[in-house]
């Protein structure tokens, strides 16, 4: 179950991101993971849902995959958090008629009658929830005759296992090299001059940059290590904007910056601490299939699925009713 509040979520699924793990699945779910999908949805349905669906990725890969094969199902994707999709990736609704979203919805409480959905799904998302609670609300809202079709973190995959390989390297650099602190204290000495090359000579000014410059070469040195390294830039690299000739002389919200880059870093780590937490161990998976099964379904699909050279992305459950 997350740990995170919905508003943390919210702000993760406001940056223009299809996917939380962009460096493996960039544009979209693709390859056999896609296939797995178009799978689950070779029989007729009216009425498909996409549970903790973020921003969309499961729900336009459905859609589109629906529209290739002449299907009129409707497409909804729900979230805890407040989502919009739509805007937040630029795509036009006219376009994808037969989907909509709905923001604030915890999957343990959904907005559906009984007996009206053909079909559940979720990518990376079931496993964040209370999983008896939730599984009982899916069971109530799915048809006599359905499906639900998951894919979620477990603790032996890469997905796991390279997400927190450099947890304490962000740490470090969030709790002791606090390079935004330097950047903060260097704001302070600047004040509201907005002529950087007669300050950029100050004593002051040019010690503080050159404390700056170590810590920089410290997480330099972190970077080269850590893979992939993107949230570490996002945290450094408007700091360094801020504070460049160019903004300084425009008289950028320095602190506002500084403050941005703090708080994208500490919402990094407290995510990949809730994957860590979220991530369904054998035993949990086994409690999992055992929760869905006493709901009258038969788990017909149990198994580790891989990803182009990764043996082990999460595991892929299918059950029908």
């Amino acid at each position: 179950m997350s740990m995170l509040s919905a508003a943390q979520w919210s702000t993760l699924w406001s940056r223009k991101t299809i996917t939380t793990l962009e460096s493996l699945f960039p544009e979209n779910y693709d390859l056999n993971i896609a296939e797995f999908w178009q799978q689950l949805l070779v029989d007729d349905c009216q009425k498909i849902v996409d549970l903790a669906c973020g921003n969309g990725a499961l729900s336009w890969l459905v859609s589109e995959y629906l529209e290739k094969t002449s299907a009129k199902a409707q497409v909804i994707g729900l979230d805890a958090a407040s989502i919009d999709p739509f805007t937040t990736l630029n795509k036009d609704p006219e376009a994808y008629p037969m989907v909509k979203f709905l923001g604030d919805v915890p999957m343990e409480d959904l907005p559906f009658d009984s007996s009206s959905i053909d079909i559940a799904v979720s990518q990376y998302g079931l496993e964040y929830a209370n999983l008896p609670q939730a599984i009982a609300e899916i069971a109530r809202v799915l048809k006599p005759r359905s499906k639900m079709g998951f894919i979620v973190h477990n603790k032996e995959s890469t997905v796991v296992k390279g997400s927190t390989q450099f947890l304490q390297e962000h740490k470090i650099i969030l709790n002791e090299i606090r390079i935004h602190e330097l950047f903060l204290q260097l704001d302070q000495l600047i004040g509201k001059n907005r002529e950087f090359r007669k300050i950029s000579g100050k004593p002051k000014i040019k010690k503080q940059m050159i404390a700056i410059n170590a810590a920089s070469d410290r997480i330099q040195k972190i970077i080269a290590v850590v893979s992939p390294e993107s949230e570490i830039q996002r945290y450094c690299i408007p700091m360094f904007n801020a504070f460049s000739e160019v903004s300084i002389n425009k008289g950028v919200n320095r602190k506002g910056v500084v403050q941005a880059s703090i708080d994208g870093l500490a919402d990094y780590i407290n995510r990949i601490e809730d994957l860590q937490a979220a991530a369904l161990s054998n035993n949990d998976i086994a409690g999992l299939v055992n929760l869905i099964e006493k709901e009258g379904f038969k788990v017909t699909e149990n198994r580790v699925i891989g990803y182009k050279k990764s043996s082990n992305i999460g595991t892929a459950l299918v059950a029908t009713r």
